[in-house]
């Protein structure tokens, strides 16, 4: 087999997030939730008040002007996170990290049917490399920066093919370029859990969010189905309980970025 400088990592998976997050809402609505979709419903503020012990989100507002009202509010807006906690007050510590895509058409062979030519993730100092299940790639910068212009997306797609060769004979080429923003806290792991300062209110956000999402959920679930909405926090002594807030303890808002920052995870990014 040709070196052509990928790196493999067999513990690490990914998944298409359009597909993912399909599947997570039709299940979601399956088990009776309530899903809104669409510009109009656009979460675009919070609410609060203010009580003796401070202050206590009171529900968030959407495009549309209206106010929705819950004794808990979950933000978990990826790159997003950092402003809608902002309207409560709450400081989350993360980082500018915009990333560049560019997308080609699904590939197809001579008989006309989708044509696959990697089975993973492919990584090199250069670029990323993944095919999605319609047979389109998408290649992705490993640097920073928010040029999403068509040169930009053509030097990508030359990359690719030097790690790919077979990409030209397939006739790649790209469709479109994206400039897409990252929820990356600032020492690089997960945020997870209540604040202390705006009582009601609980963040999740984290990089490869998508791929963590399941378990997250369930840990996040497992508190919140033990939410004191007074205290404003997850209390009890129930097995599940208990096991999530052990996994969970590292991730709290309430710890020392500047300390994980000096470690941070994906610092090879």
């Amino acid at each position: 087999m040709v070196d052509r400088g990928a790196h493999l990592f067999p513990q690490e998976a990914w998944v298409d997030p359009q597909v993912a997050c399909r599947e997570m809402l039709s299940e979601a609505q399956a088990n009776g939730a309530d899903v809104l979709l669409g510009p109009t419903h656009q979460v675009v503020g919070l609410t609060t008040r203010t009580e003796e012990h401070g202050a206590r989100v009171t529900g968030v507002v959407t495009a549309d002007g209206t106010t929705h009202p819950a004794d808990v509010v979950v933000v978990a807006a990826g790159a997003e996170t950092m402003p809608l906690a902002a309207h409560a007050g709450v400081q989350v510590p993360m980082l500018h990290k915009p990333a560049v895509v560019a997308i080609t058409p699904p590939l197809t062979g001579a008989d006309g049917l989708p044509r696959q030519l990697t089975r993973h993730l492919l990584s090199t100092a250069k670029v990323f490399v993944w095919q999605r299940p319609d047979a389109s790639l998408m290649l992705g910068d490993t640097r920073a920066h928010e040029d999403g212009s068509t040169a930009w997306g053509e030097s990508l797609l030359q990359r690719a093919t030097e790690l790919v060769p077979e990409l030209a004979a397939a006739g790649a080429r790209v469709e479109r370029v994206e400039v897409a923003y990252r929820p990356w806290p600032k020492d690089g792991h997960p945020i997870i859990g209540p604040s202390s300062t705006c009582r009601g209110l609980y963040i999740v956000t984290m990089h490869s969010g998508m791929t963590l999402a399941p378990e997250v959920a369930r840990l996040v679930a497992a508190e919140l189905r033990h939410w004191d909405v007074e205290a404003g926090v997850a209390r009890g002594s129930e097995a599940e309980l208990l096991e999530a807030q052990e996994v969970l303890r590292p991730y709290r808002l309430d710890r020392d970025f500047e300390e994980g920052a000096r470690r941070a995870a994906y610092a090879w990014k």
